[in-house]
């Protein structure tokens, strides 16, 4: 059998350790982003405009997925069960809304 020199094609599995500071600013993202949404659903109510009301309840799906996300993530550091748990938990919702409710509808 012939031998060849395959370490041109080999690689590490040591990762990048991340960027925290970026990883915190993320949370900030989400927070803004929360009370943005919190002020354009009160507002379209207010005023009774479909747009901001509409506008708000999308930011609420960016807030969910970035929260899903980032949980995901400081529990994926932590490496244990519990993260594969969230994972699961947090899909369901996730197919009801995209498989599910357009069959019904």
């Amino acid at each position: 059998m012939a031998t060849h020199d395959l370490s041109a094609w080999q690689h590490t599995h040591s990762f990048d350790p991340g960027n925290r500071a970026g990883e915190s600013r993320t949370w900030i993202v989400v927070a803004i982003t929360a009370v943005t949404m919190v002020a354009e659903i009160v507002a379209g109510w207010i005023t009774g405009s479909m747009a901001l009301l509409a506008d708000g309840w999308h930011m609420a799906t960016h807030v969910v997925a970035l929260s899903i996300a980032g949980i995901a993530r400081d529990l994926g550091v932590a490496q244990n069960a519990v993260y594969w748990y969230f994972v699961i938990l947090a899909w369901i919702p996730v197919y009801l809304l995209i498989y599910v409710a357009p069959r019904i509808v």
